[in-house]
């Protein structure tokens, strides 16, 4: 029995440093909160050093969406900069912009890109876009940005555009659950590593039982059946000669 258990307990172990091992080979994937930057660059082929992306006065860093989490983000520039500039080329051609996000966290060499419509209203940059992404297990799956039509933002500083982005997280590549709107019974979910170590638990508890049970009463029950009894060395003798050696 002892053994078992060993043998049980090494299993576990072995199967802890799998799921341990594939983890760390998985690891790079956002978590709830990350920043991902936006890159954009004109709707033509651009080359590696065209991506650019507004600095933000309320923040002082780059614009960015924040990963699983819905609500507005904001992003106000001052004009003459290299996104304003950017911006305004596309309003005058009248192309969208060729937007990206970082797919993974630690891979900034694959991205999802999606096109974004920039528009002139009534003068003004249109700097009101609703932000639909699509996320599975830490990483971007696709994304969407779109303006709000006939809804410019107001002009509140002279020289200064703002943009709001109203972000909407969703898990997989449905639009069955929202990543930040899920019910407290759907937050609760088992990790592959700790499922993994119940199935090996509940194998082992079945193993153990089955043993105990087979060899506790099972056997003696079908060699009784026989005439035979298992002695207390572990030894089948017929239960005549073990009752003739007992009365000797």
């Amino acid at each position: 029995m002892a053994a078992t258990l060993w043998r049980c307990a090494a299993a576990l172990a072995l199967a802890a440093c799998a799921f341990r091992a594939a983890a760390a080979v998985a690891a790079g994937g956002y978590s709830k909160g990350d920043l991902l930057t936006v890159e954009c660059a004109a709707w033509e082929a651009p080359s590696a050093g065209e991506w650019v992306s507004p600095e933000c006065i309320e923040t002082g860093r780059v614009l960015a969406l924040q990963y699983g989490v819905d609500g507005l983000t904001q992003c106000s520039m001052r004009g003459g900069g290299a996104f304003h500039a950017l911006v305004l080329e596309g309003i005058s051609a009248q192309a969208p912009l060729r937007c990206r996000l970082a797919r993974r966290a630690g891979t900034p060499t694959r991205h999802v890109e999606f096109a974004v419509l920039v528009e002139a209203v009534r003068g003004r940059i249109n700097g009101n876009y609703n932000a639909v992404v699509h996320a599975s297990s830490g990483e971007v799956v696709a994304a969407a940005v779109y303006p709000v039509p006939g809804q410019p933002l107001p002009e509140a500083v002279a020289g200064i555009t703002t943009m709001q982005f109203r972000q909407k997280w969703y898990a997989g590549s449905g639009l069955s659950v929202l990543m930040a709107n899920r019910r407290a019974e759907e937050e609760f979910v088992i990790s592959p590593v700790v499922a993994a170590m119940f199935c090996v638990l509940a194998a082992c508890a079945v193993y153990v039982a089955g043993r105990v049970y087979v060899e506790g009463s099972l056997v003696p029950r079908i060699l009784a059946k026989h005439g035979i009894t298992v002695d207390a060395d572990g030894v089948a003798v017929p239960t005549a000669a073990l009752a003739s050696k007992k009365s000797d």
